[in-house]
């Protein structure tokens, strides 16, 4: 899903734009599965591989008080939460012995914050891993 919405005049405009995109994952995590044997007793709760979960937002305000001056400022916002890329070793067996390409995968994933940026105009960038 995504957006935009568009406003002002010949002086001052504005328009912010936003995207949302969700899909659940296809490959299933065996990791922490508190029914398979050696999963670590189900205490780690892991998504399925292969899924998407992105938003962004986006702000931007013109003001051109006459021909000679034009100034812009734009904000964005971007966070991403995917859960991770399966990948299958044909050396390495998941729990169950299955290493052909459509069983399951056990990736373990580290939980932590989301990256999250906010960029400015002038390019610099202000980056933060603490929730907002």
């Amino acid at each position: 899903m995504s957006g935009f919405i568009n406003a002002g005049n010949d002086v001052l405009s504005g328009r912010l734009a936003f995207a949302y995109k969700y899909r659940d994952g296809y490959v299933r995590n065996i990791a922490g599965d508190a029914n398979i044997p050696n999963q670590n007793q189900g205490k780690v709760d892991q998504d399925d591989l292969n899924g998407q979960d992105q938003r962004g937002i986006r702000g931007s305000l013109r003001f051109r008080p006459n021909d000679a001056v034009t100034a812009d400022l734009v904000l964005t916002y971007d966070g991403q939460r995917n859960p991770g890329t399966a990948f299958k070793s044909r050396a390495h067996a998941p729990t169950g012995g299955q290493t052909g390409d459509y069983g399951n995968a056990e990736l373990r994933v580290r939980r932590s914050a989301p990256r999250r940026s906010v960029r400015a105009s002038s390019g610099s960038t202000a980056t933060s891993t603490t929730p907002i």
